[in-house]
C-alpha cells in the first residue's frame, strides 16, 4: 500500500525531526531531509525541511477508486499521482548511518544517490554496496607525497597541539625512505616544548637521514642549503592554540621564507566537529592545500567525518590509524572512508 508523505518545515534540522515524532508517532520513516535557502531570497534563518510517512492500517484502506463510465476518459489527466511506496531497505540504511552520526540531511542525499545508481529493484545488498560507492564519491582525494623526477618537494605538516604531527612525520619518513628510496630530510621549526625536537631527532638518525633545527627566517634560508639534495623534505611545525595568535603568525612568516612549501593540514579524527572547523579556520591562512586525518583508531561516531570533510574543501591526502611505524598511515582513499562510516554496519 502507498504511504501518504508529509511535509514538516522548522528551524533546526533537531526541531523538524521533533515534529515528525508528535505528527506521526515514532514508526515515521524520514524519506527526505534538505536544508533550504530564506524564502525568495529575503534575509533570515536557513529553514530545514524533511519528508516523511507513516503507513495506515490495513483494516482502514479505503475502496478503490472506481469512476463514472462517462468519466472514465478524463480520470488519468486528472489523478493525483500516489506516494512512493516506502523501502524498507533504504529506510534501514537510514537509520544506520544517523546511528553513526551522519546527519539526517546527508544520510538523505548519500542514499538518494545510491538509491540512483542501484536501480528500483535492488536488494539490501545492492543499494548498501551503491551507498559505499556514494560516499566515496564524495571523498575528495588529492594523493600523497610522491617523487616527481628531479625536483625536490618541501612538505609542512601544520595543526593544533597533540594532532600528531611528529609521529605522522615519522610514519611518511619512514616509507619514503624504506619503501622509495627517496634521499629523505627533515626540518623541525617546532621550539615551544622542551625537548620538543627530540622525537624527530631519533627518527632521523634510526632512518639515518639529515636533521635540521630553524627558528628564524635567516635559519630556514640555512636549513634549506643544508638540504639542497634531498629529494622530500619534512617539514615538523609547532602546534598553535585558538588563542595564540602571535605564534601563527611567526609560523606564517617561517613557511614564507620556505618557497615552493606544501602544506597538510594534521587533524585528529578523534576531536568534535566544531573543535576540527575551528582548527581549520585557524591554519587556512598558511596555505593549507590537503588534509591528514589522524587518530582513527580514537575516533567515535565516524559519521562526523564526512561532514568535516565536506566543510573543508580540502582533499585528504593520509589516515593514521595508530601508532606503528610506518604500518599505521596509508594514502587516503574514498573507499576506506566508506568503509570506517560504516564500519558499525
Amino acid at each position: 500500500m502507498s504511504w501518504k508523505v508529509h511535509t514538516f518545515e522548522a528551524a533546526s534540522m533537531a526541531e523538524a525531526l521533533a515534529q515528525v515524532k508528535r505528527a506521526l508517532g515514532p514508526d515515521a520513516v524520514i524519506l527526505e531531509a534538505h536544508k533550504r535557502p530564506p524564502r525568495d531570497g529575503a534575509p533570515g534563518a536557513v529553514r530545514f525541511e524533511i519528508q516523511a510517512a507513516v503507513a495506515p492500517p490495513a483494516e482502514h484502506a479505503p475502496a478503490p477508486f472506481r469512476p463514472r463510465p462517462e468519466t472514465a476518459a478524463a480520470a488519468p489527466a486528472a489523478r493525483v499521482p500516489a506516494a512512493e511506496p516506502v523501502d524498507p531497505a533504504r529506510h534501514a540504511l537510514f537509520v544506520e548511518l544517523t546511528q553513526r552520526d551522519v546527519a539526517a540531511e546527508l544520510a538523505a542525499e548519500l542514499l538518494r544517490h545510491a538509491a540512483s545508481a542501484a536501480g528500483r529493484k535492488a536488494d539490501a545488498a545492492a543499494l548498501r554496496a551503491a551507498l559505499c560507492e556514494a560516499i566515496a564519491r564524495m571523498v575528495p582525494i588529492g594523493g600523497g607525497v610522491r617523487l616527481d623526477g628531479s625536483e625536490a618537494r618541501r612538505v609542512a605538516l601544520v595543526g593544533p597541539p597533540g594532532g600528531g604531527k611528529s609521529s605522522t612525520i615519522g610514519k611518511l619518513a619512514a616509507q619514503l625512505r624504506l619503501r622509495q628510496k627517496a634521499r629523505v630530510g627533515l626540518l623541525s621549526l617546532d621550539n615551544q616544548r622542551l625537548a620538543c625536537s627530540e622525537p624527530l631527532r631519533r627518527y632521523a638518525a634510526l632512518l639515518q637521514v639529515p636533521f635540521v633545527e630553524a627558528r628564524t627566517a635567516a635559519q630556514m634560508r640555512l636549513a634549506a642549503r643544508t638540504l639542497a639534495d634531498c629529494q622530500v623534505t619534512l617539514i615538523d611545525t609547532p602546534g598553535v592554540g585558538p588563542r595564540d595568535e602571535l605564534r601563527m603568525q611567526r609560523l606564517a612568516s617561517l613557511l614564507a621564507s620556505l618557497p615552493g612549501c606544501e602544506v597538510h593540514l594534521v587533524l585528529p579524527a578523534s576531536a568534535d566537529r566544531v573543535a576540527q572547523r575551528r582548527a581549520f579556520q585557524r591554519f587556512e591562512r598558511l596555505g593549507v592545500q590537503r588534509v591528514i586525518l589522524t587518530r582513527l583508531d580514537e575516533a567515535v561516531g565516524m559519521g562526523t567525518l564526512l561532514h568535516v570533510i565536506r566543510e573543508l574543501g580540502r582533499p585528504l591526502s593520509y589516515l593514521a590509524d595508530g601508532q606503528r611505524i610506518p604500518a599505521d598511515l596509508s594514502e587516503a582513499c574514498g573507499s576506506r572512508i566508506s568503509e570506517l562510516v560504516l564500519s558499525g554496519m
